[in-house]
């Protein structure tokens, strides 16, 4: 069997990685928000261009009224 001292060694590695898997999962909850922050981001911007494009053909359907008053003119 192990020793006193090898299962105090064991038992010190155990607990590291016990911190170390609670850093991860802090981490890994951190990239989770940063993740739905940057999806918020991406439907905001969907949105917003969608907008920009029908205000586009909006400005582009006048300049075409415009210059076809303006050719009978």
């Amino acid at each position: 069997m192990f020793g006193k001292r090898k299962l105090k060694e064991l038992k010190e590695i155990a607990l590291l990685q016990i911190e170390e898997i609670g850093d991860l999962k802090v981490l890994i909850e951190s990239q989770r928000n940063e993740i739905n922050s940057l999806r918020m981001e991406v439907e905001f911007l969907r949105k917003q261009n969608i907008e920009l494009a029908k205000a586009y053909e909006e400005v582009k359907k006048e300049i075409n009224n415009l210059t076809k008053k303006m050719e009978n003119f």
